[in-house]
């Protein structure tokens, strides 16, 4: 039966549905985790797919992708030095070479059937509406099959993939491989930190606010020693992003001050700070002070 099921969810990977990849891209990782000699056969296979949505137009099929493919280390621990390094090595930095007109769903329209969002062929002089528009598209989870393929890049609604989105899978690897090596998790802060300056296209935002809840993930599951002796490349970004005019991005950095100060302690937070640049002592004391606001009291983007 484990053939049977193996030959199901890879199949339900390749959807066309996006929401029916993303589910089947977690419960791959959690079947090859239960049978991992009985997976290992296709495990090239779901390496590839896993890395492919790690670069997937939708966020949350990138975040799920990450805690799939780390969740497969547990049983295939090889991989963390070869498929998760090199996936970090090439793409972490990938933003560097993004266009400063960046796409979130920019090629696909609102108008689905079963949860698949229809190409927008774009025309000369047509207005790309970026930041209206953009919402998530609904799933009717019993999809008819269209078009099938080797791969989630070989169907039809999945328009190419942005640089930005690839660092941005990257960011959701590196948190997640932090609660498992810790040695390459530390060789990539400062890329990470690298990453975090680049503001140049106009969906940086979203990832800065990822990479913001993602240093705090990180500082818990590296121990506060380790992460101390990173924590000031980090801080020009995370005290930028605080001052943002934008602000989602301005109440998540906010929020992973604040987190941060909590976990290392005050007092050493603020000395560490003080060390750093002492301008920016007045901006952390109001950040402080300020009452913690969940995701559900943000501000549309």
């Amino acid at each position: 039966f484990v053939e049977k099921l193996t030959t199901a969810l890879l199949d339900c990977f390749k959807d066309e549905s996006w929401p029916v990849r993303d589910a089947a891209c977690v419960a791959c990782g959690n079947f090859v985790l239960a049978f991992p000699e009985e997976c290992r056969p296709v495990l090239p296979e779901l390496l590839k797919l896993w890395t492919d949505h790690l670069s997937d137009n939708i966020n949350s099929v990138r975040e799920n992708s990450a805690c799939a493919l780390m969740n497969a280390t547990k049983g295939y621990p090889e991989i963390i030095s070869t498929t998760v390094k090199e996936f970090l090595d090439v793409n972490i930095l990938k933003a560097k070479d993004q266009k400063s007109d960046s796409k979130q769903f920019g090629d696909l329209s609102n108008e689905t059937k079963f949860g698949v969002a229809k190409v927008v062929h774009h025309h000369h002089g047509d207005v790309d509406d970026k930041h209206s528009n953009q919402q998530m598209f609904s799933c009717g989870s019993l999809a008819p099959k269209l078009k099938r393929g080797g791969g989630c890049m070989d169907h039809g609604f999945k328009r190419a993939t942005e640089p930005w989105e690839a660092s941005d899978g990257a960011v959701y690897l590196l948190r997640e491989v932090s609660a498992a090596d810790a040695e390459l998790t530390v060789s990539h802060i400062g890329k990470l930190a690298e990453l975090h300056r680049l503001d140049h296209f106009s969906h940086y935002p979203y990832l800065h606010e990822n990479i913001d809840k993602s240093i705090v993930i990180i500082a818990k599951n590296l121990g506060k020693k380790p992460f101390k002796a990173h924590l000031e490349i980090l801080l020009p970004g995370l005290f930028r992003d605080a001052s943002s005019t934008n602000r989602n991005l301005a109440i998540t950095a906010s929020d992973c001050i604040r987190s941060l100060s909590n976990f290392l302690g005050n007092g050493i937070f603020r000395g560490r700070i003080e060390n750093w640049d002492d301008s920016k002592l007045d901006l952390l004391d109001k950040i402080m002070t300020e009452q913690v606001t969940t995701f559900s009291e943000k501000a549309p983007f």
